[in-house]
């Protein structure tokens, strides 16, 4: 049976949609922390990041589920919502969508194409892959007439693009060591560059926890006048016992204003989390502007809250032989905490693991306790220019009598490997970098016919991995 080669960023055959052809062009511009670009950009092309209300979500993990849960509450409380993500997991198009419906490749286009006449226009430099699917964003929320727009940050929050932003409301969701590099080595560096988030005079709701992360917050909002609500502080959570054995949890919200029953499709206990900053958020937008957003409400909320989804966060397939795969795209130590706890709670006892990172995580922090319950270990490498090599993570699995560990480089070997060596009623954890597991879920859907595509129009495969932004 022949293989379909994974998603290769490298590979001049690829056949990409247009606009990622365009995007291709700005990637070799890299990282560039700042927001000068895209902010003089921001005038040539008639301010679009004002025409719409926002809400801006940053955070170490979470974030991402934070903006699905409020995106859904949005749209089953009657507003037109346009959501920003990133990265994203199998379609380019996923980061950019209005009312839970991916942007139109011809409409990416478009815009792009407007965001770099504009550049050239105005002889200034071109922005970088991010900035310009940020542009992008803004341009399709305002051209879509969206109520609201939730923007998920991509990398800190102080320097990010997103941050040229206005929001009504900013948001910080659990804060953990990942992108050192860039925002520090401790709690509290990170912290304060996801404080940068905040707004003078304006509310930031963050769950702020340990006691560090809490003062650095609010040291930043009272620096700059913005209004602390710490989450922590005034949420009760009260978990509920399941109703049936499908994956997801039920819970109690209580606020300071209300009271909500909630049933979620996103397993781990970390989500009612999630959705508590939700709440909050939607909360505030319908006390601070009662007449644009006072249709958020208990039914609505809870509504939106069990329709929300969010792909490869915890995410288990049923696949033959009573054999399942979880799929969690935990690229940082935190991450990894959360995915052993949920699995440790659902499916006690030994599985077999599936891993690849980039170069750039803290593999050291992470595979270890992964091995540890492992019975086979299966190392990879993701398809991204930044991907470590598995070779070199061989001694971080821990020995242990009957274990297995074993380097195959290529993925789509890989994949059956693992699958060839799980056992029926086994359980085959496949965690790591986001850009590998995006082309696991879709291999996977190719052999079993699920889970659903994350863009069910999508018309090729092949999207970029190649953003460095992430």
């Amino acid at each position: 049976m022949s293989k379909p080669a994974f998603t290769d960023w490298t590979r001049p055959d690829s056949l990409t949609p247009k606009s990622d052809r365009v995007l291709s062009g700005l990637d070799h511009f890299g990282l560039k922390l700042g927001l000068e670009r895209i902010r003089d950009l921001l005038v040539d092309l008639g301010e679009p990041h004002l025409a719409v209300p926002t809400v801006l979500i940053a955070g170490t993990n979470g974030k991402g589920s934070t903006a699905s849960l409020l995106s859904s509450i949005a749209r089953a409380s009657g507003y037109r919502t346009g959501l920003f993500t990133s990265p994203h997991l199998e379609s380019l198009a996923e980061r950019i969508s209005v009312d839970g419906e991916a942007i139109a490749d011809d409409d990416l286009y478009r815009h792009l194409t407007q965001i770099l006449g504009a550049a050239e226009t105005a002889h200034k430099h071109p922005p970088t892959f991010f900035e310009a699917l940020t542009l992008a964003a803004f341009l399709h929320y305002r051209h879509t007439g969206c109520d609201l727009a939730v923007l998920e940050v991509g990398l800190g929050g102080r320097l990010d693009a997103t941050n040229v932003s206005e929001p009504l409301v900013s948001v910080v969701t659990s804060i953990g060591l990942d992108h050192q590099g860039q925002l520090g080595n401790t709690l509290t560096a990170i912290a304060g560059e996801k404080a940068g988030i905040a707004r003078p005079h304006r509310r930031l709701i963050a769950w702020a926890e340990p006691e560090e992360v809490d003062v650095a917050l609010r040291h930043r909002c009272n620096e700059i006048e913005a209004h602390y609500v710490p989450a922590q502080e005034l949420v009760s959570i009260r978990t509920l016992p399941p109703r049936d054995d499908r994956p997801g949890q039920r819970g109690i919200i209580d606020t300071p204003s209300d009271s909500y029953r909630a049933t979620l499709r996103l397993p781990g206990l970390h989500q009612l989390r999630n959705l508590a900053l939700a709440v909050l958020t939607a909360e505030t937008l319908a006390e601070i502007e009662p007449e644009r957003f006072g249709a958020f409400e208990r039914k609505a909320v809870e509504a939106g809250a069990a329709s929300a989804s969010w792909p490869a966060r915890l995410e288990w397939v049923d696949i033959d032989q009573d054999r399942k795969l979880l799929l969690d795209a935990g690229h940082n130590p935190a991450g990894v905490e959360t995915l052993l706890h949920h699995l440790n709670e659902v499916s006690p006892g030994p599985y077999d693991l599936f891993f690849g990172a980039v170069g750039d995580k803290n593999v050291g922090g992470m595979l270890p306790p992964l091995a540890r319950g492992a019975r086979h270990v299966t190392l990879t490498r993701p398809p991204s220019h930044r991907s470590g090599d598995p070779h070199d993570w061989l001694h971080l699995v821990p020995d242990a009598p009957g274990r297995q560990a074993r380097v195959v480089v290529d993925p789509v070997e890989a994949v059956d490997v693992a699958l060839e060596a799980l056992p029926a009623g086994g359980v085959l954890v496949m965690t790591g970098s986001i850009y590998l597991l995006g082309d696991v879920r879709r291999e996977i859907r190719r052999r079993y016919g699920r889970p659903a595509a994350t863009v069910p129009r999508e018309v090729d495969p092949a999207v970029l991995r190649n953003d460095p932004e992430h």
